[in-house]
């Protein structure tokens, strides 16, 4: 395997923490998060129907579709309501002020730290998964359907 080649998209303050931007790195669009002066990168496209993931609400490491409200994850790219399902994470890097993303996205099974030394791909979930993730029946593991939303755990 050859050595991981990176892209400037542009610099730390462009960004604010608890923002996001999309960038264009070849032909993916990558939303790129600053949480609490951490920054990942994810696939930008909503696998359910092609939003734009960084258009949505971050809280914390988990940011919402604008379109549907399906839960990503930042850090690892994982679907909040299915761990099944993921989006592809990038590594970021900091050289200076300048952000610089992964031309190739992570592979699934690795970790790969970013600047701050936090895994930015695989392993746990570390954005407050709820218990109550959906399965491919339209229930969720309590045995709620889907649009039963009243009762849900958050």
């Amino acid at each position: 395997m050859g050595k991981k080649e990176f892209e400037k998209v542009g610099k730390t303050s462009d960004i604010p923490p608890g923002e996001a931007s999309c960038y264009t790195v070849g032909e993916t669009l990558i939303g790129i998060y600053n949480v609490a002066g951490e920054f990942f990168a994810i696939n930008d496209l909503c696998p359910h129907m092609g939003a734009s993931l960084s258009a949505g609400h971050l809280e914390g490491e988990s940011v919402s579709c604008p379109w549907h409200a399906w839960r990503f994850c930042v850090r690892d790219g994982t679907w909040l309501d299915n761990r099944k399902l993921s989006v592809d994470t990038y590594e970021v890097k900091i050289d200076g002020e300048n952000l610089l993303v992964a031309t190739e996205p992570n592979p699934k099974e690795d970790i790969v730290p970013n600047d701050k030394g936090r895994g930015a791909q695989g392993g746990e979930n570390e954005c407050g998964e709820n218990e109550c993730g959906e399965n491919e029946c339209g229930e969720n593991e309590c045995g709620e359907n889907e649009g039963d939303n009243n009762n849900r755990q958050a």
